[in-house]
């Protein structure tokens, strides 16, 4: 396991974000001395076992570095982006519950926290998004184009992602469209998981970067393009970064529905092929 890439990626990802290997294994810890509190049974239900993770302040400091509040503020990002319960079975078992310590989960939390993205946001967000999957995905997946068009005309949906703003709702919206946000596959089709994407916090804040620094659609830049005779060189490396973020269906036909929600490890997959994945490698 210490050459698998999404094992390598974790901890690049951890070092690159400040996890120092003290912190992680204070909260491991501290994590597993719960479940043997808790878990007694083999699972507990989602929300209960919420409301006792919420309630653990040494877990909340733990989690936030000394930060009390910071850290149950995390804890409830994670909570509200369903970060453990990743099957919606509404349930938590050991494996689920192992979550609370992986790096891109605190990397998530702490991102969320620090950009202002709060849990209640997060939370509109998330129910939103399922509401939507309700009414659009009874076969399982749609064609990518025409589950744009649902998600982009859906005006209640740009008011909720924009904080109240509907135009940059919007535009964050466009943005994620135009960067492949949620088709990982590259098979053209978003699924339940695809969608749920809408409402991670990577997701999220790189389309409200990339929104704040001036981000123009398709349509504009090629609009442009024509304006200023930029030819081949910009359409072929645009193509090429495009390309990057796609994950070949034929080299991970073990992509399961866990690693949709996990960016990482979708990156993970777009740099190498690899293997099935365990549950404890989302």
């Amino acid at each position: 396991r210490l050459y698998l890439p999404w094992n390598i990626i974790a901890a690049e990802d951890a070092v690159g974000n400040g996890l120092e290997p003290d912190f992680l294994l204070a909260l491991r810890t501290k994590v597993l001395d719960m479940w043997a509190v808790i878990g007694a049974n083999g699972e507990v239900e989602r929300l209960a076992c919420w409301d006792l993770i919420l309630a653990d302040e040494e877990l909340a400091s733990i989690m936030g570095k000394g930060d009390q509040a910071k850290g149950k503020k995390m804890l409830e990002c994670l909570k509200a982006i369903r970060a453990l319960d990743w099957t919606g079975d509404g349930t938590i078992d050991f494996t689920k519950f192992q979550r609370l310590y992986l790096p891109w989960n605190i990397t998530a939390a702490e991102d969320a926290v620090t950009n202002g993205l709060e849990p209640e946001y997060l939370l509109a967000l998330r129910v939103k998004v399922l509401d939507m999957w309700a009414e659009i995905g009874a076969n399982g997946e749609v064609e990518r184009l025409a589950c744009w068009d649902f998600i982009l005309a859906d005006e209640e949906f740009a008011g909720i992602m924009g904080k109240g703003d509907h135009e940059e709702g919007k535009k964050m919206l466009e943005r994620m469209k135009a960067k492949v946000a949620l088709d990982r596959s590259g098979n053209l089709k978003i699924n339940e998981a695809e969608f749920q994407r809408l409402y991670l916090p990577a997701v999220i804040l790189a389309a409200k970067d990339a929104t704040n620094k001036g981000f123009k659609s398709k349509a504009a830049k090629t609009d442009s393009r024509k304006k200023t005779n930029v030819t081949g060189p910009a359409v072929a490396k645009s193509y090429s970064r495009k390309n990057t973020d796609l994950i070949n269906p034929a080299k991970s036909p073990n992509l399961s529905r866990q690693s949709a929600l996990d960016p990482i490890v979708a990156k993970a997959y777009s740099r190498k092929n690899s293997e099935a994945i365990s549950e404890l490698d989302p």
